[in-house]
């Protein structure tokens, strides 16, 4: 599935678990990266299936995404 067709989904349904490929695929962060915000805070951190995979909530994602300062603002170090 293509990054655009993703988030098109992902805007009409908020509840789904997404995998952490997807997250940086809808975010452009690198798995590195993405693992350092939520550890820091900065992004929300992946939940734990009952099977033991972790997965973000969509919604979470979004609104983190809609969170983010429009303009030029700083991105955390």
């Amino acid at each position: 599935m293509r990054g655009l067709e993703l988030n098109m989904m992902i805007l009409h349904d908020t509840t789904r678990l997404l995998t952490r490929r997807q997250v940086s695929i809808i975010t452009g962060l690198s798995r590195t990266t993405l693992w350092r915000y939520a550890h820091e805070g900065w992004f929300p951190e992946p939940r734990r299936t009952p099977g033991g995979e972790l997965r973000w909530l969509a919604s979470d994602v979004m609104g983190w995404i809609y969170g983010l300062p429009s303009g030029k603002g700083e991105a955390p170090e």
